[in-house]
């Protein structure tokens, strides 16, 4: 989502000046309106690193479940191997 047109704090101040609002209470709306978007920012980061991460751990889960199927059929093939040996000696 875009930000705010340029000048818009600035028309917002001269808007609530034009209504007669006091300075302070000028900069406290200001500042209000800065940290909602601070936090929304903040939000989004949050939940793009939840994603992120949860993507993360998928696909870490997925690469060590691969890992220990080829592990077992890698010790798999070696007992096969040592049992024909056997067989063949034996």
């Amino acid at each position: 989502m875009p930000g705010p047109e340029p000048g818009t704090f600035r028309m917002l101040g001269e808007c609530l000046t034009d209504w007669g609002l006091p300075s302070p209470l000028i900069t406290y709306i200001s500042q209000f309106i800065i940290n909602l978007k601070r936090e929304k920012e903040r939000g989004e980061r949050r939940e793009r690193g939840e994603r992120e991460r949860g993507e993360r751990e998928e696909r870490e889960g997925r690469e060590r479940g691969e890992r220990e199927e080829r592990e077992r059929r890698w010790r798999g093939e070696g007992e096969e191997r040592r049992e024909r040996e056997h067989n063949i000696i034996g």
